[in-house]
């Protein structure tokens, strides 16, 4: 089938003739409340208030047969496509979904009223990401929906520019070169300092998988690395999870997530969940907890032998969360 993307060097005129030209897209139907408390990122589109004359001119949505995709294929399709920490919270259960035509793109959002907050980017291969904003955009024209993106990386933001996005810097996405970190040097002497008194403490660390162990050591496991995220949990302003920003471990497979933990005689210390970025070329650790009378340098110690695992592994970067965890 051949593509009708867009060609990214259209000029914005073309964009918004083409825009009403595009075949529709889906969304699921369920719809779901969400907090916009501390919502600190803006990229807002300046589509949200169309004109009655705007809407009589786009087509009807009418949704894709999307039921026959597996939570496998799903998250491959998230595997090879997502680019940054929260893409693969895609895959979670309670999240809307937009197809654009011929399930070539993905955008995972959550809805309140009228109100729409995206999360994990636009999950496409570069080359679709226009066709897949125009499709959308039209789709929340159909609806008069507002909505805002989360976490959209410098390299995309001409994009978003096009399609005339108010955008709003909050923060940026500490990515850390694997090939080119050798962890010598003073620049590094807080974290090795912080992983020697840790191995002296006895403090160990392992990748655990589902299918690596048996069902019921899986549940334990699992059932400990909860409790020590509601622990974690209790000093921290939120005092619970903020759903939409971070990843879940209570309801829903590990999936191609990979977790690591801490342990100290037998006891869980703490944890780090990686989400896969770039077809795997990187990873991001984007949950983390520990225990509040973890050894002291717990989670520096974690986390470096967590990218030191992965350097090994031949993965090219590591990204520490922009929501630290």
């Amino acid at each position: 089938m051949p593509s009708t993307d867009p060609n990214p060097t259209t000029d914005l005129n073309q964009r918004k003739q083409n825009l009403l030209k595009l075949p529709p897209g889906s969304e699921t139907k369920t719809l779901y409340e969400f907090p916009f408390q501390e919502m600190s990122l803006r990229i807002d589109s300046a589509h949200s208030q169309s004109s009655t004359d705007d809407r009589s001119q786009i087509l009807s949505c009418a949704p894709d047969a999307v039921g026959d995709l597996s939570e496998s294929e799903l998250r491959e399709f998230i595997f090879q496509h997502g680019r940054y920490f929260d893409s693969y919270l895609a895959s979670e259960p309670g999240r809307l979904s937009f197809w654009s035509r011929g399930r070539r793109g993905l955008i995972s959002y959550k809805r309140w009223r009228n109100h729409v907050i995206i999360g994990g980017g636009l999950i496409a291969p570069d080359h679709h990401k226009p066709q897949l904003v125009a499709e959308f955009l039209e789709f929340a024209k159909q609806h008069r929906l507002s909505i805002a993106f989360h976490n959209i990386g410098e390299e995309e933001i001409s994009l978003f520019q096009d399609f005339q996005f108010q955008i709003t810097k909050w923060g940026e996405d500490p990515m850390i070169d694997l090939e080119a970190c050798n962890w010598r040097g003073k620049e590094y002497e807080w974290i090795r300092r912080q992983t020697n008194y840790c191995l002296r403490q006895g403090v160990t660390v392992c990748e655990v998988r589902p299918d690596q162990l048996h069902p019921v050591q899986w549940f334990e496991t699992i059932s400990e690395v909860i409790q020590v995220a509601n622990e974690s949990l209790t000093r921290k302003p939120q005092k619970k999870a903020m759903q939409f920003f971070e990843g879940r471990i209570d309801n829903h497979a590990l999936g191609l997530r990979r977790l690591f933990i801490a342990r100290r005689q037998g006891r869980i210390e703490g944890f780090v969940i990686c989400n896969p970025i770039l077809n795997g070329t990187g990873w991001a650790t984007e949950l983390y907890r520990h225990r509040l009378d973890s050894v002291k340098g717990t989670m520096a110690f974690l986390i470096h032998q967590v990218l030191q695992q992965l350097q090994q592994e031949g993965v090219q970067r590591a990204g520490l969360c922009l929501d630290l965890g």
